[in-house]
């Protein structure tokens, strides 16, 4: 069952993602039906027209996001957020449509970006005292 609703989302996502805009290309985390409470959405797009201004008088910079239920993504939710309120996802949305078709069971590989090195914790001043000395 999963393998051939994954097959037509896959489908859904090769039409969307052909097209030249940014729309669908990112998946992020929204806190969503409450507060602690987080869910998977596809980013579409910055507000535009209407929405946009309106937003906008109040000092808002709004994002389109797709939220899509499981198992069924297309019958999901258009949802403005604020942007800051997003937590963009380093996962592709294909990645991201596994992920929510297996309901959380198929989990892409991770390997965080590399940390920058620690920085030396010891002041100068101590390096030179007597605690150093004594070695």
């Amino acid at each position: 069952m999963v393998r051939s609703i994954y097959k037509g989302l896959k489908q859904i996502f090769q039409t969307v993602l052909q097209d030249q805009s940014n729309s669908f290309k990112k998946a992020g985390l929204i806190e969503y039906p409450s507060p602690g409470l987080w869910s998977l959405v596809f980013i579409a797009t910055d507000a535009k027209g209407e929405i946009a201004v309106k937003f906008t008088e109040r000092g808002l910079d709004m994002v389109a996001v797709f939220l899509p239920p499981t198992p069924v993504p297309t019958a999901g939710f258009l949802i403005f957020v604020p942007r800051e309120k997003i937590v963009p996802l380093d996962m592709s949305p294909e990645d991201a449509a596994k992920l929510l078709l297996s309901g959380g069971l198929v989990a892409p590989d991770y390997l965080p970006k590399a940390l920058p090195a620690p920085q030396e914790t010891v002041p100068a001043a101590t390096k030179r005292g007597k605690f150093f000395s004594r070695l």
